[in-house]
């Protein structure tokens, strides 16, 4: 009876520490709901692993290879897409969101990317050093706003072979 109740309070105390950065994005998106239009998909892991199956790995001269793997390492993807009815989204709302993030649910950032009018920003959270098990991406365009929200098993080393695979496909298509 103890070992049952000791099991199903370690179970509730992960699943809402699991939980938390969904509320704080959701939570966002319920604050916006008079002035945007707000979309939520959500996708779980059995429809990435079905989708890597269908790939095959020679798809696209070979490069469907890297993808088919990244895919299989993605448990769960949310996204969130707002879009003002009239207006922008300001630099301080978005802040505030990264803020919340990153003092609630103990965020890392990434990076933050700024090119013309968008703004993006790249926080993770892991439970160690070199793991991603949380992967939130914020993305910030005007009246547009776009909020991903991945959980996975990737680590940095799995994270540099991604970045080598596009930087070698940039590579090439530059020539």
């Amino acid at each position: 009876m103890i070992r049952t109740l000791i099991i199903a309070i370690t179970c509730t105390l992960l699943a809402t520490t699991a939980s938390a950065q969904r509320k704080t994005l959701r939570h966002f998106m319920v604050e916006h709901y008079d002035v945007a239009s707000t979309h939520k998909i959500g996708l779980g892991f059995l429809t990435f692993r079905v989708v890597s199956w269908f790939i095959p790995d020679r798809a696209f001269d070979g490069k469907m290879k890297d993808i088919k793997w990244a895919l299989k390492k993605v448990r769960r993807a949310r996204f969130y897409a707002l879009e003002m009815d009239y207006g922008v989204f300001s630099t301080e709302t978005v802040m505030g969101l990264r803020h919340e993030l990153e003092q609630q649910n103990k965020f890392e950032l990434l990076a933050e990317v700024r090119h013309q009018n968008a703004n993006i920003h790249l926080l993770s959270n892991g439970k160690k050093e070199d793991r991603i098990d949380n992967l939130v991406v914020l993305v910030q365009e005007d009246g547009e706003m776009m909020m991903l929200h991945l959980r996975t098993r990737l680590t940095m080393d799995d994270i540099t072979r991604i970045v080598n695979a596009v930087s070698d496909e940039v590579k090439l298509a530059g020539r």
